[in-house]
């Protein structure tokens, strides 16, 4: 845990995020997993969201849920949340929702079309701004995930005059697919103006970082902090070893499909037939009907296990079980800037990782300094023969490995409380030099 020390104990830092505490949604757990280590920094925590996510345990007071205004906003919400109300009252709230905000949502979508949850900015902006104002927070921070976060953030930090510390997850110019020309001009202006009014931007991989400062050329100082994972003890044991099992966590769909590992696995099989019994692989979460068809046609069916989505700390605990774990990257352009959040887990499990990345020499480097094995998502042979050794490994009882303790989640909230300190102390001496200049006219 992060020190709290006197500078920091009467710190107030107002959180902005459109996704928390929502289960299955990797912004959300981004955000979420920082919240003890900012408290424990002596910060108090203001968290700003959408109502798709309850309070977390023990913020209830300090957790401000803030529904959309938008007709798409106010549907979405409605049928993300109607389970809550039961099945019958659920299905029925849904659908008087879609009959009365139908001409709305169709006018909006036919004007802009936007994700569900961009104009959240909006009452966001508003009602943060009006509480902001009384309780004066030290640092605005927006991080997403949905832009509307940022938005939000850009309002309240003009009015209160306070340092914003944007962290960008997702690179903007991808969550344009299939919008269209107007919202990518939307998106490339909220790049613009988060690169030219927030004090600090975070991005998560270094090459994420350098496009965007070229793209934008902002005077927003930027910083580049890998979101980490949680330290855990000792690997547990895996079963009773008369088994190779490898698991996948994580949803499988569209370019990210377990097509290619499937592909080198049944080679591998072929070649050594005596593996059938003795090799196993576990697809474990959601996946589209292809990523489905691929594993039910795998042609030693005994080999292959589909498991349903569940929930994180059970897929945590499943990770933890696993000898080998198994990383499968998109094969678009945003795999090149973007690092998936389980693979810090899998870091800090202590269990050996097989990556298969998309032109990211930031993700494979970070694998192979740390011992483990990642090859390019399209070298079907190259799979093979990771499969191949981890097997011979295995059989000479040497595939032990070790939790990466350069990743953690506790050193990259604290690298992050640091920074947003400087900035703070880089603003207040700014302001002091302005206004001695001011003085002396």
């Amino acid at each position: 845990m992060i020190e709290a020390t006197p500078e920091l104990r009467a710190e107030r830092w107002l959180v902005i995020s459109y996704w928390a505490n929502v289960e299955g949604v990797a912004p959300s757990f981004h955000i979420d997993d920082r919240l003890p280590y900012l408290k424990a920094a002596g910060i108090d925590v203001k968290m700003l969201t959408s109502v798709c996510g309850p309070p977390a345990a023990g913020w209830k007071e300090n957790w401000h849920r803030v529904p959309s205004i938008s007709p798409s906003g106010v549907r979405f919400e409605v049928r993300y949340t109607a389970s809550r109300l039961g099945r019958l009252w659920g299905r029925l709230a849904k659908a008087l929702i879609t009959l009365l905000v139908l001409p709305g949502y169709a006018v909006e979508k036919l004007l802009l079309n936007t994700e569900s949850s961009f104009w959240w900015w909006l009452s966001a902006g508003a009602l943060g701004t009006c509480w902001s104002l009384r309780w004066r927070p030290k640092v605005i921070y927006s991080s997403g995930g949905a832009i509307s976060g940022h938005l939000a953030a850009a309002c309240i930090a003009s009015v209160c005059r306070r340092s914003w510390i944007a962290e960008i997850q997702d690179p903007l110019p991808y969550q344009a697919e299939g919008r269209g020309r107007i919202y990518r001009r939307v998106l490339a202006w909220t790049e613009r103006l988060i690169h030219q009014h927030a004090e600090g931007v975070v991005y998560l991989t270094q090459t994420a970082c350098e496009r965007a400062q070229r793209r934008t050329r902002g005077r927003a100082a930027c910083k580049v902090i890998y979101a980490g994972g949680e330290e855990v003890g000792p690997p547990s044991g895996a079963g009773d070893g008369s088994r190779l099992h490898l698991l996948h966590a994580g949803s499988l769909a569209g370019s990210r499909n377990p097509g290619q590992l499937l592909r080198a696995l049944a080679e591998v099989v072929a070649r050594r037939p005596e593996l059938r019994g003795r090799i196993g692989l576990t697809l474990l979460g959601s996946m589209d009907r292809a990523s489905r068809r691929m594993a039910v046609e795998f042609p030693y069916p005994e080999v292959v296990e589909v498991v349903a989505k569940v929930p994180r700390q059970e897929a945590l605990a499943r990770v933890a079980q696993a000898d080998i774990l198994v990383v499968i990257q998109n094969t678009d352009a945003i795999s090149e800037e973007t690092i998936p959040s389980k693979v810090y887990d899998y870091l800090m499990s202590g269990r050996p990782v097989l990556g298969l990345v998309h032109r990211n020499s930031e993700l494979a480097g970070m694998l192979r300094e740390a011992g483990h094995c990642a090859v390019e998502s399209a070298d079907r042979e190259g799979i093979a023969a990771a499969i191949e050794e981890f097997c011979g490994r295995w059989e000479a009882g040497e595939l032990g490995s070790r939790a990466e303790a350069r990743y953690t989640r506790a050193g990259a909230t604290a690298e992050l409380v640091a920074w947003g300190r400087e900035l703070v102390a880089a603003r207040r001496a700014r302001a002091k030099e302005e206004q001695e200049a001011a003085d002396v006219r």
